[in-house]
Formats: C-alpha cells, structure tokens, sequence
C-alpha cells in the first residue's frame, strides 16, 4: 500500500490510491463476513470483541463516498 502511495506523486492520485487500499481490505472483510456465516450455520463460529473507533471508520466512508464524486480525466 504504501509502495503505491509513493508511486503517485499528485495527492489526488495518493488519495485514490489509498482509497483504492481500504476498499480492498473491506472488500476483504466482507468475504470474510460471507465465510462466518457458514461458519454460524454449521455452529463453528465463536464471537469476539474488537474494538474499534467509530469515528474513524466514518471517516473512511467519507473519504470512499467522496472521491467517487471527482471526475475522472480521459
């Protein structure tokens, strides 16, 4: 991730680029999610506390939601 980030060298393109990372890692998550749920079928999934800051994980929504709305140049 960091590699890309250094790669660009305009902050737009840095910022889609770590957009671009923490949709893959979502993306990652939900497949996760999609496994657990097999998981809670067949009563082999066990249940944990994470914490989290809300605020950032808001923060990162924005930031995905935002930069969709940037025109991209042909």
């Amino acid at each position: 991730m960091e590699q890309l980030e250094e790669h660009f060298k305009e902050q737009t393109h840095q910022d889609m680029a770590s957009i671009i990372a923490e949709c893959s890692r979502h993306m990652l998550s939900l497949i996760n999610d999609v496994l657990d749920f097999e998981r809670m079928e067949t009563k082999q999934m066990k249940i944990e506390r994470i914490p989290f800051n809300i605020e950032e994980e808001l923060q990162k929504l924005i930031k995905v939601h935002y930069i969709r709305q940037i025109p991209v140049d042909n």
